[in-house]
């Protein structure tokens, strides 16, 4: 059996997703990533546990 290895990328952006081109672009570009999905991040938390969320 052939191995492959894999490099997986998810992006999860709100709204603001001002710096989306630059960073699929850099990731095609320079890290030659096959392929990426980008989601839409609803809500979420972080390291301090405080919920937030994104305006439908």
């Amino acid at each position: 059996m052939n191995e492959t290895e894999v490099t997986i990328v998810r992006l999860y952006l709100h709204e603001a997703k001002a710096h989306m081109h630059e960073l699929l672009q850099y990731l095609h570009d320079e890290s030659k990533v096959q392929g990426v999905t980008v989601f839409r991040g609803i809500t979420g938390f972080g390291s301090s546990g405080a919920v937030h969320s994104s305006t439908l």
